[in-house]
């Protein structure tokens, strides 16, 4: 489907809400929010061996969603679950289809032209994954080479850039999604899949023959995630990040990291065994500086 024939579509299922409605107010109105999902972003967003939404981002959001229901006294909000895609995302929290998205979303400053971002609630990095026995450790050593991304991700705008910048050569494949993507590297079509890293970590974990790939250790940027939220309404916003700072403080966050990054989690039961970075817990610990801050250093990879 053609990029501009989507977003029509997505502004017409919208139409329902008034274009000068707030969050709050449509959320009153209703009594439901609407929570935006990845089906299989694991372990952030993903359906659970019941088709259940679940997954670290999802939890942050139950627990949003538990604040503003105290908030507006309404003990029996409900909450609307909308599977969403890279492509879909941002037009369905611009015109109102969803309140909350609660995915693998990097925050930048590109994005927040059309929408808001709650506090960071994880720091990834980009990077590639190619077969170990490629020999393809850096971004150097894929000059010249097919390689691929997926559309509407941070990843796939930041390698463009880097081609351009460094004179790599590369040809880029624009994957539909994450699992596309991986199978043009997995069947010999790209020589390396790039996203973020936890993002590669999870594809690996997942795959039978997951011994055969590498994930490169050169991280290439970062990608601080954070929920989405409609733009201009300030009151939703101070309600959401106030939600999630009471998560931070009271270690209910950290928990939820535990839970989901370092025990056996997902329909297949993997474990990332990935122990909390310190720049997330710079950010649990001072999320207003954080979040707002464009120049937080690339972290390498162990």
């Amino acid at each position: 489907m053609r990029p501009l024939l989507l977003v029509l579509l997505l502004c017409s299922g919208c139409a329902s809400a008034d274009a000068g409605e707030t969050a709050i107010a449509r959320i009153r109105r209703t009594g439901v929010v609407t929570i935006g999902y990845r089906e299989a972003a694991i372990p952030f967003s993903f359906r659970d061996r019941d088709g259940q939404p679940a997954g670290y981002s999802v939890d942050l959001c139950r627990r949003v969603v538990d604040r503003l229901r105290h908030a507006l006294a309404m003990p029996a909000i409900g909450i609307r679950y909308t599977p969403v895609t890279p492509a879909t995302r941002i037009p369905l929290v611009a015109n109102g289809g969803i309140d909350l998205e609660c995915g693998t979303t990097t925050n930048t400053p590109q994005r927040a032209r059309q929408v808001a971002f709650a506090y960071t609630h994880f720091i990834a990095g980009m990077t590639f994954v190619a077969r170990a026995d490629a020999g393809l450790a850096s971004l150097g050593d894929l000059r010249g080479k097919i390689v691929a991304s997926n559309a509407g991700s941070t990843s796939i705008e930041r390698l463009y850039a880097l081609n351009r910048t460094a004179g790599l050569g590369l040809t880029i494949l624009t994957a539909r999604d994450v699992g596309q993507g991986f199978l043009l590297m997995t069947t010999g079509r790209a020589a390396a899949f790039f996203n973020d890293d936890v993002v590669l970590d999870a594809l690996v974990a997942n795959a039978q023959d997951g011994h055969t790939y590498r994930i490169s250790a050169q991280s290439l940027s970062v990608e601080p995630y954070a929920i989405m939220l409609p733009k201009g309404d300030p009151q939703f916003q101070r309600l959401v990040d106030d939600a999630l700072q009471r998560e931070f403080a009271s270690g209910a966050a950290a928990a939820l990291y535990h839970h989901w990054f370092e025990r056996l989690v997902g329909p297949r039961r993997i474990n990332l065994a990935m122990p909390m970075s310190a720049a997330l817990r710079r950010a649990f610990a001072n999320p207003a500086a954080v979040s707002r801050r464009s120049d937080m250093p690339v972290e390498q990879r162990p």
